[in-house]
């Protein structure tokens, strides 16, 4: 059994029996973050790429706790030199940490890192094997034809989607996304965090139904479920 909780924007923990990955740790400065960075405890930090929305917390949970991070190599470099533990990967590439196997995967998006904006490699969503189950985590992305690959290649079982527009795909776009990923399980996430990236759930989830074979679940902040 593996149980996905979303704490908010686009950040998730999973969970099978004893290990939890946190992915994208958004949540100090989150408006609707419902967990707080002192009380999160994990075995692996995913990182899709280095905007302060996705990155949020790293650093400090994996000073902290002594968890390593994961995300593409540039940005590795970067974390490392101001004190986390990280494993640089990049597209295409697949690590075994024992009791989950992560894939980086391809997005269409920018990456940066620190106030200075200073270019941290690209971008990148990751495909976790953990408990029997395959789960999708796109980051921050546009539609792209080479999602059809990945669901193909994965069976997947749960794909986490940006909705909201302006900085990623929107609900329409989405769509598009479900139809080559075929999931089984679709949640929507990167929504009505801030006003500029507004979206009504409840049509994407309608859409989705009705368009797809896919199954679309609406988590609030805070809220899981279990695999």
């Amino acid at each position: 059994m593996v149980k996905i909780r979303y704490l908010g924007h686009a950040c998730f923990t999973l969970e099978d029996q004893s290990k939890t990955i946190i992915i994208d740790p958004f949540l100090t400065g989150n408006p609707v973050a419902a967990e707080k960075s002192d009380s999160i405890k994990a075995d692996l930090i995913l990182v899709t790429h280095g905007h302060s929305d996705h990155l949020g917390d790293a650093l400090f949970l994996s000073k902290k706790l002594g968890t390593p991070i994961f995300t593409t190599y540039e940005l590795s470099v970067r974390l490392e030199k101001d004190g986390a533990k990280a494993v640089g990967g990049n597209h295409g590439g697949t690590y075994d940490f024992g009791f989950a196997k992560v894939k980086i995967t391809w997005a269409v998006h920018s990456s940066s890192y620190g106030e200075s904006l200073n270019v941290a490699g690209n971008p990148c969503g990751f495909v976790i094997k953990m408990g029997g189950k395959n789960i999708y985590h796109a980051g921050d992305t546009d539609v792209f034809y080479d999602m059809k690959l990945i669901g193909e290649r994965n069976n997947l079982d749960v794909a986490l989607l940006p909705i909201g527009g302006f900085y990623t795909m929107d609900s329409h776009d989405a769509i598009y996304a479900v139809e080559y990923l075929q999931p089984k399980i679709v949640i929507p996430m990167h929504y009505n965090t801030f006003p500029i990236i507004k979206a009504d759930a409840m049509e994407f989830k309608k859409n989705v139904e009705t368009k797809t074979k896919a199954k679309c679940i609406i988590l609030k902040p805070g809220e899981f479920l279990e695999l």
